[in-house]
């Protein structure tokens, strides 16, 4: 719990409890994405606005990013250490299972050659790898002994 309130704390946020019950469930899960489902369905006494809300300040102060991929759900993850509200680190890439709907963030810095136009301003980009993990991949299922 004290992790918990020290990132609160290096971001400048208010210790409320629906906003350690959630960041708690985002750091039990690091590296893996969240949708708003999966919170909703492990906090208590959760309202949709107030998970909503606290998504949104996690987001805009560096804790979480978005991960955009196949599902169509939006879903969350814990940014690495160094994000705040000013500058978010988190241009990795993201691995999506077919089979069992999990997304990860994948190690690893993404970097492209894409010629963007000098008069455009780039935000954010979005590199999701589509496949099976380890569970799923029915090629590690004939492998393994019974």
């Amino acid at each position: 719990m004290h992790e918990v309130h020290q990132k609160l704390t290096d971001h400048n946020l208010r210790k409320t409890a629906v906003r350690t019950q959630v960041l708690s469930m985002f750091m039990e899960n690091k590296g893996n994405a969240l949708t708003n489902q999966n919170i909703e369905d492990s906090v208590s006494d959760l309202d949709r606005i107030t998970l909503y809300r606290t998504l949104k300040v996690f987001e805009k102060n560096g804790i979480i990013h978005q991960i955009f991929d196949s599902s169509g759900k939006i879903k969350y993850a814990l940014c690495p250490d160094g994000c705040g509200q000013l500058h978010h680190h988190d241009d990795h890439a993201h691995f999506h299972c077919e089979g069992c709907d999990r997304t990860i963030c994948v190690v690893g810095e993404v970097k492209s050659d894409i010629s963007i136009p000098k008069t455009y301003q780039v935000k954010r980009v979005h590199l999701v790898v589509e496949g099976m993990c380890d569970s799923c991949n029915p090629e590690n299922t004939k492998n393994k002994t019974v």
